[in-house]
């Protein structure tokens, strides 16, 4: 019984260590590499990176988080990350010049994401449910 509880804790301590160190960076990679690439499509003539690299670069960013939330054999869950800088893009398209605010953005970032969040979840549950 012992021996089960030892598991357990080295399995939430390396559970940690992987959020720690794969999806906190990751998260990093993925927001700094979204603006980055943003700031490329306002202001082209901007000192920043190709948005190639700035798209890779936040892929890799993604990759991590998924690893980083023990989500890495489910890659629709990409689609959760993927949402943040398109709800982003679609919000400053519609409010051009940022009368909703900091509040506005962040309703509609999550709002989305929680959308597709759900729907990614159910999309898994039906597929469990089909394989029993």
């Amino acid at each position: 019984m012992k021996e089960l509880e030892n598991q357990h804790g080295k399995s939430n301590f390396v559970k940690g260590l992987l959020f720690v160190f794969c999806a906190l960076p990751g998260l990093a990679l993925f927001l700094a590499s979204t603006g980055l690439l943003f700031a490329a499509f306002y202001d082209p003539r901007s000192n920043i990176p190709h948005p190639i690299i700035s798209a890779t670069i936040a892929a890799i960013g993604m990759i991590l988080m998924l690893v980083g939330i023990g989500k890495w054999q489910n890659w629709a869950y990409l689609f959760v990350f993927l949402s943040i800088p398109i709800s982003t893009f679609v919000y400053i398209m519609f409010d051009s010049q940022a009368k909703g605010g900091i509040l506005g953005l962040g309703v509609t970032i999550l709002s989305i994401s929680f959308v597709v969040l759900f729907a990614i979840k159910r999309f898994y549950q039906g597929k469990a449910d089909r394989k029993s």
